[in-house]
């Protein structure tokens, strides 16, 4: 990591947003780097089976979908980096991203951090993540109609689900 390089954008987060923007950036010709901290495809990367997603008929796995993506966006320049962002300052002309590998400046931020379900609590859940734990109804739920089941929190990001 150089910290003298001035990157023309900056994205944080590698889910499908994430690199839906490196993708069009880095065709475009963008200087374009993608901040991930744990791995392709965010939360999608833990859902088993796909299948509201265009152009894969028989559906696809989470994790094999993002490293596709990831893979799509790099074969036009742009540059992947596995790390934490502690702290940003988008305030000057030139933006500072500070994280776990180093500093990363850019002319423009992307921030595509995606959502981050608030678990239960209960004992082996995580365990269970992907075989009958699921925190997305449209896309785990749907695999399992057939299930008698209880939804107990379908939506991490407002307050009082």
């Amino acid at each position: 990591m150089n910290e003298n390089h001035v990157y023309d954008m900056i994205i944080v987060g590698g889910g499908p947003g994430g690199y839906t923007s490196a993708l069009y950036a880095a065709r475009a010709g963008f200087d374009t780097i993608v901040l991930e901290k744990l791995s392709a495809g965010g939360q999608m990367s833990l859902t088993w089976q796909i299948d509201n997603y265009p152009g894969f008929e028989n559906g696809i796995d989470g994790f094999s979908l993002a490293e596709k993506m990831q893979k799509q966006a790099e074969k036009f320049g742009a540059k992947s980096e596995y790390a934490e962002v502690f702290n940003m300052d988008l305030t000057g002309k030139l933006k500072r991203v500070e994280t776990s590998s180093g500093i990363y400046i850019g002319k423009t931020v992307v921030i595509a951090t995606g959502a981050n379900p608030r678990e239960l609590g209960l004992a082996k859940e995580k365990e269970l993540i992907g075989h009958g734990v699921a925190y997305c109804a449209s896309c785990d739920g749907g695999g399992c109609w057939w299930w008698k089941f209880c939804c107990i929190r379908c939506c991490s990001f407002k307050s009082n689900c």
